[in-house]
Order: structure tokens, then sequence, then C-alpha cells
């Protein structure tokens, strides 16, 4: 030191050296030393002693300073970052989980194309964070290094789906999944990869993200895996999210066709109609499922009822028009009493239920109405509708008396609804 100070720096480097070579540990030689390669700018020999220095230091803290400024000197000065680099990981040895050393490491990796090291050091940053959310930023990060530089787009998809088990709702994450297994043909993976990702999605949260996911996973089924079953299943779940989706009604009407279930297929369709009764495509859908069930009356119910909406197509125009309905004063006759069972009673009625309420449900009616005084019956019921009223009334109690006489009835008697 006192060479040092009177001037003679190199004699000084010198003694500082012959000390050290008698005690390797010393930590004001060390100190002294790299504080004379400093102005001399002899940046690797300093480097060299602060890493030194740091290895002799027992506070923790102290140590890790003096890593830090060991690596500085050797990437800023030195320019010998995978030096810096070295350093830094046996800073990280002495001290692991510490932040600031990982972040530098980061950068340093990134520089020098280590990228397995990369990945390392961003899963360990994720490692150290308490919040789930915060986590999953340096894992996401980590496997963004893995699928763009190494390549490994698998391991990838893996790390992709830990950061989507602590934060569902990054969605990039699952897009990067798909991605992977769907350029891959991995079907069963990219099936897997769907199902807990509507595992994650709580119910009713978001019908949006619901319908989408499981829109996708019908598709998959159908068209991947050829499980129309489940196929079915999902279609019917993404309908119930989005009731509008127009597609997966029709997708479902096509699936229950195609697993032989045309009835199922006619009563999803009527069931629609009920929520919506001006849905064209419902209508669509029954008009060509009863003209492949060979139930053409019905068939033509449903045309009607598009053209009546102007949404029929040309053949469905054409085939109600070749048969037009015949008008109930045109047909001549009435309906014997024994024609009602075999032509009009529904299929699995009870006779003998139906005896029963023919007989007293005239009488309730009566009786129930015989407590209605006369002065309310025109607010609770309407007003009788009369032929001397309008053309449509006039032409309404003509149908019903017409239709009446046809199937041998009393004549009911129409009323306004109030």
């Amino acid at each position: 030191e006192i060479r040092a100070a009177t001037g003679d720096a190199q004699g000084g480097i010198e003694m500082f050296c012959l000390a050290l070579s008698r005690e390797g540990d010393n930590p004001g030689a060390l100190a002294s030393l790299m504080k004379a390669f400093v102005d001399r700018q002899d940046w690797g020999r300093a480097a060299n002693c602060t890493q030194r220095l740091a290895r002799v230091t027992t506070e923790p803290a102290r140590r890790q300073v003096l890593f830090i400024e060991a690596a500085d000197l050797w990437e800023k000065h030195a320019r010998a970052p995978s030096r810096a680099a070295a350093v830094l990981e046996e800073a990280l040895g002495q001290g692991p989980g510490d932040a600031a050393v990982l972040w530098r490491l980061v950068g340093l990796w990134d520089r020098l194309g280590e990228w397995e090291r990369l990945a390392a050091a961003l899963h360990s940053l994720g490692d150290l964070e308490a919040e789930p959310t915060r986590r999953a930023k340096h894992l996401y990060a980590s496997a963004g290094v893995v699928r763009e530089r190494i390549r490994d787009v698998r391991r990838a998809a893996e790390l992709y789906e830990e950061v989507l088990e602590l934060d569902a709702t990054r969605l990039d994450a699952f897009e990067r999944v798909v991605r992977v297994w769907t350029d891959l043909h991995d079907w069963p993976r990219l099936e897997a990869a769907y199902l807990r990702m509507v595992g994650r999605v709580q119910p009713g949260a978001d019908a949006k993200l619901d319908y989408a996911l499981n829109h996708q996973l019908g598709l998959i089924y159908r068209d991947r895996l050829g499980d129309l079953t489940r196929a079915l299943d999902s279609f019917r779940l993404a309908s119930e999210a989005d009731p509008r989706a127009e597609e997966d009604r029709r997708i479902i009407v096509e699936l229950l066709v195609l697993t032989g279930q045309d009835d199922l297929a006619i009563r999803d369709m009527r069931k629609s109609l009920q929520d919506d009764p001006t849905r064209a495509s419902a209508y669509r859908e029954l008009y060509t499922l009863f003209l492949r069930a060979g139930a053409n009356d019905k068939a033509w119910c449903a045309a009607n009822a598009l053209c009546h909406l102007r949404e029929a197509d040309q053949a469905q125009q054409q085939f109600v028009s070749d048969f037009p309905p015949l008008d109930p004063a045109d047909i001549p006759g009435t309906l014997v009493p024994q024609a009602w069972e075999s032509h009009l009673a529904s299929k699995g009625v009870d006779g003998r239920l139906d005896t029963i309420f023919r007989a007293f449900v005239p009488a309730v009616v009566r009786t129930r109405m015989g407590r209605v005084p006369a002065r309310s019956r025109a607010r609770w019921l309407g007003e009788q509708v009369r032929p001397e009223d309008s053309a449509v009334a006039a032409r309404l109690v003509q149908l019903v008396r017409d239709t009446a006489e046809v199937l041998g009835l009393e004549r009911p008697l129409l009323l306004a609804r109030p």
C-alpha cells in the first residue's frame, strides 16, 4: 500500500501479489489489488480479484454485490459476456433465488444465445413469484423461448399448460397450445387441451368463451376423431351457451340424423320454435326431416310457414302451391263419430279417461260461467266475434262454422281476446 501511495503502482501490485501468494484469501490485499487494476484499466484482472474477494466474503448481501460488480467488469469493460455469466452462475450457487442475479443472467443468456439456460432462468424467476398471475408471465416467456428458439414445441405446449393452470385468463397461451397440437395433427392431445380448458371456465362466467370452446371441441370430435356421440354432446353445450347460434343447431340436426335419431332432431327443432316461432332455419330443418320420414303433410306445414315468413326457396314454394289446402266449404259430408278414433284421435290416448272428461268438463264450465256476472263476462272473456264486424271476422266465422259441420261438432262461440 505504501508503494502504491508513493506512485509506484507496479511495485504495489507486485507486493499485493506476493501477499496473496502467502495468504490467498486476504480480503484487504484482494480489495487493494482490485483497485489497482481498475486504475490501470486492467479489467480482466480487476474482475478476477473482485470475484475472489466475493468468495472470501462471509456476509451474504456484500458477497452478492461483489459478484455482480465482477460480472459488470467482465461484461461492460472487459467485453466478455460469457465470463460475466459464469460469475453470475457462481453467485446464484451461493445465493439461490436471487432475483437480481437471475435478471442479469436472463439478459446475458439472451445475448449469448444460450436458449436452454435462458428458459431455465425465466422459469426460476417464475418460481420466485408468490402471485400466480405474475408467475404465469415468467412461465409464458420461458415457453416462448422453448417454442421459438429451442424449437421444442411439445415441451413448449406443456409449459403453456402450466401457464393456464396458474392463470386461466391467458387465452394467448391456450392459442399457442392449440396451434402446436393442430400443426402436429395430434388430435387426442388437442382434445385433451380443450377438455382441460373447458374445465377451467367457471359455469356462466363467460358464455362467449364457453360457446367457442365447446363448438371447437365438437368440431374436433366430428371432423378429427369421428366420435359423433361426443360431438353431439359438445354441440349441445355450445348451443346452450349461445341459443342464437344457427350453425350449431344445424349441426345438431345433422348429427342426430347420422346417428339414426330423427325423432330427437324433430323434437329439438320444435323446441327451438317454442322459443322463437319465427326462426326460419328451424322450419327448413323440419321440412327436410319430414320429407325424409315421408310425413308430407307435416313437411307441407313447415314449407307453408316458410312461405308466410318469406323465407321459402323455390322448391318449397312449389310444394305449397302444388298442394293447396282444401276449403272446409268444399268438403262434402260430415265425419261419423266412429271416425274420430280411427282418423283423428292421437295414439296412446286413454279412451276411458277421454269419455270421463267429455262428460263432466262441459258441466264444470257451465257451473263456473254461471258464477260470472253477466256484466263481467265481456271484460273477462271478450266480445263475441260477429260476421258483420269486418271482412276478416266474416271469413273466420264462416271457416269455423264449415269446419264444425265437417267434424260433426256443435258450432263453438267465437270470442275476441279481451
